[in-house]
């Protein structure tokens, strides 16, 4: 009896062969029965490493993030790692990120300062109506693509992103605050 076997190369292309049963197969093969399914064993493994990568990759945006923040972003992302996942930690960063550039493009006590170097003492004189104005710049508002010669991109949040936004300010000045830092 044969089965047919694909082993996926470095080069992420996937070549085929016919082997007997009897045959050591590698971890890096994935074995598909005769009825056309893929082993428990090897989705599981697949599945695993896909989601390490996707891991991966989102911790490297968050670090990468993180350098264009305020220190205490970081410390906050980091209080929070063991108890939430790798995307709820990258949406909390890209939300953070949308707050301080709001503060620094649109509000005059945070424009003179580079968002990097923002210290505790500067993220405590934040004021109910600077959180009035970031709600309502949520609603509609521009972002740079970073090349110059790409227009600015639109966002337009609904009344759920706004608050889920808000929810992660709100989080991070709880962080601040619970730490003592404010």
């Amino acid at each position: 009896m044969e089965h047919q076997v694909f082993v996926h190369n470095s080069m992420n292309r996937v070549s085929s062969s016919n082997y007997s049963l009897n045959h050591s197969f590698t971890n890096s093969c994935t074995v598909i029965s005769s009825k056309g399914g893929l082993s428990l064993a090897d989705h599981s493994r697949s599945s695993h490493v896909y989601r390490e990568e996707v891991d991966a990759k989102r911790i490297t945006q968050i670090r990468s993030m993180l350098r264009e923040l305020p220190q205490a972003c970081g410390d906050f992302i980091r209080s929070i790692a063991v108890t939430t996942s790798s995307l709820t930690r990258l949406a909390y960063t890209i939300d953070l990120k949308t707050f301080f550039q709001f503060l620094h493009e649109e509000r005059l006590g945070y424009s003179d300062k580079a968002i990097a170097l923002l210290e505790d003492a500067d993220l405590e004189k934040l004021t109910r109506n600077d959180l009035t104005a970031y709600t309502e710049y949520l609603t509609y508002y521009y972002k740079s693509s970073g090349d110059s010669s790409e227009p600015n991109k639109v966002y337009i949040n609904h009344d759920l992103s706004i608050k889920r936004k808000l929810c992660s300010v709100r989080s991070f000045y709880d962080y601040l605050f619970k730490s003592q830092r404010i």
